[in-house]
């Protein structure tokens, strides 16, 4: 039987703690949920949770593999331990059914120890109603997560694989934000593992819906953009869909860790700005990410590189 926490209500600072974690949630992904205001839950959690427990679990999680009929195009999950309580967000970023995009932002709370795993709530913005829970237990000794969503549709019927990024870092004032905003570089990693030409390889979801990108490729090479300073990545996005083809440019590239994120420009490399392409750096030349662009059909695909060199 799980027992109850005791103690005083500290609504203030639930307030500020999950506030700051809900906005902490996907910074550096290019794909920022919107909050409605501030996140207050009146009251202690309803279980007690061994500290030596969950402490194992506070991070910054983000979706590796997932179960065959999912739909999700990106989640994160953040868990920390702040003024006495454990606390968390998760953040879902998929396909329904008709394959429209849908987003959820919500928080994680009253964690429980059950069995071999640790359960928690996913609750509104003040605590309530409950939507659903996450069961999640570690992948073996490693810190990744496996972690079963109940009962949001389209996560699919099985686990979905967490990668572990990172700490939760601190919620105080922004620092969490400047602090992922200055690890951000240009470019994408080293040059030799990055020029080349990609096959774009759609999701199982994007591929289900027929007016979506059914296939593409992109080209990173070098181009020279000042004269007498450093040549920049840049890029060529082609992408083809059951009615006609598509032909962006992307600028601006960036990498933080294994994320990646670029600049999407319509016309010319120096045209305007319409969208982002961001994701993460998988092994063998691969990029899961996702193409936000104006006029453009929001894309979920996989970059496989298939050469080292950007000429045909």
């Amino acid at each position: 039987m799980h027992k109850p926490w005791s103690g005083r209500r500290r609504p203030a600072r639930l307030a500020l703690g999950l506030a700051a974690m809900a906005a902490s949630l996907w910074i550096g992904g290019g794909a920022a949920l919107a909050t409605t205001g501030p996140t207050v839950i009146a009251r202690p959690p309803r279980y007690r949770i061994a500290r030596s427990i969950i402490d194992t679990y506070v991070g910054r999680y983000r979706t590796g593999t997932q179960a065959p009929k999912s739909r999700v195009i990106t989640s994160d999950i953040l868990i920390t331990f702040a003024h006495g309580y454990p606390q968390g967000g998760i953040a879902i970023f998929a396909y329904d059914a008709k394959g429209n995009v849908q987003s959820e932002l919500l928080v994680l709370y009253d964690f429980r120890a059950v069995g071999a795993n640790v359960v928690g709530d996913m609750e509104g913005p003040t605590g309530t109603p409950v939507f659903g829970t996450v069961t999640m237990h570690h992948v073996g000794r490693s810190r990744n997560l496996t972690v079963l969503i109940r009962p949001v549709s389209y996560v699919g019927p099985g686990p979905v694989i967490f990668r572990y990024l990172g700490p939760p870092g601190s919620t105080a004032n922004g620092k969490i934000a400047r602090r992922t905003q200055a690890a951000w570089r240009p470019g994408w990693g080293a040059r030799a593992g990055s020029v080349g030409r990609y096959r774009l390889v759609p999701g199982s979801s994007q591929r289900a819906v027929g007016t979506k990108v059914t296939g593409g490729e992109l080209t990173l090479f070098l181009r020279q953009v000042v004269k007498g300073k450093p040549l920049l990545l840049s890029g060529i996005l082609h992408l083809v869909t059951r009615t006609s083809s598509i032909v962006l440019y992307l600028t601006h590239f960036a990498a933080s860790g294994v994320e990646r994120r670029a600049d999407v420009n319509a016309g010319a490399f120096l045209g305007p700005v319409i969208g982002t392409l961001t994701g993460t750096a998988g092994r063998l030349g691969r990029v899961n990410g996702v193409i936000r662009a104006q006029g453009v059909p929001t894309t979920a695909a996989s970059f496989v590189r298939f050469s080292s060199s950007p000429q045909p």
